[in-house]
């Protein structure tokens, strides 16, 4: 510690508050006027979550855009996360065990994150399914690699291949399975109430005001 040198004085640390609050409005306003992007989606999302038992996220992209845009006003009563080294692999599997024997949980993960674990929902007969929530983020592959700095020194191929761009949709999966499917394209889309049996929601941003979205957030 003594290697850091002298440390300076934090001051009045409601100075930080007051700083922080005008970009929390600015932000606030920005998910209201762009409620189709992929964070304004996530935004409202994370209100629906509020009437499960629990919470899991996985893995970075839903980890990252929840610590950033979720509502802090209703607290979670239970709220698990998985990243790793070990990458996306078994996320979906995790949170059933994780909450096996929990009602109205819900569980939130990428599109490739749910490609890497189809064979999961297999698991379901031997779990709660009373009001399970399985949330799919479809933003058609690993945008997440899309703003890494890194990115913008390779080129268009070497992109698209790290990313793993695709058009694949998650209804038939759901049919698989025998999952309730709900397909949310749309702000309407969010109106929908818990069931018996586990519930796929698919939920698909607007590319557009993603971003925009993204384009006005650097700027805040």
């Amino acid at each position: 510690m003594r290697a850091l040198g002298e440390v300076a004085p934090v001051g009045d640390a409601m100075d930080h508050f007051r700083a922080t609050a005008s970009k929390h409005g600015r932000l606030s306003e920005l998910l209201e006027s762009l409620p189709e992007s992929e964070p304004g989606m996530i935004r409202t999302l994370s209100v629906m979550a509020t009437m499960g038992s629990s919470l899991y996220l996985g893995n970075s992209l839903p980890i990252r855009e929840w610590n950033d845009f979720a509502q802090r006003e209703i607290p979670y009563e239970c709220v698990r996360a998985n990243r790793g080294a070990n990458g996306i692999d078994g996320q979906i599997s995790s949170w059933l065990g994780a909450s096996a024997d929990e009602q109205d949980a819900w569980g939130v993960f990428g599109d490739l994150t749910a490609m890497y674990d189809l064979a999961a929902p297999a698991l379901l007969g031997q779990v709660e399914c009373q009001g399970r929530m399985l949330v799919v983020i479809n933003n058609g592959g690993g945008k997440i690699f899309d703003r890494l700095p890194m990115m913008k020194q390779v080129g268009e191929n070497v992109s698209e291949l790290v990313t793993n761009q695709h058009e694949h949709g998650f209804e038939a999966w759901a049919a698989m399975w025998d999952m309730h499917y709900i397909k949310v394209v749309g702000m309407e889309g969010f109106d929908f109430e818990p069931r018996e049996k586990t519930t796929l929601i698919e939920v698909v941003p607007d590319a557009r005001q993603t971003a925009k979205f993204w384009e006005k957030f650097a700027q805040l």
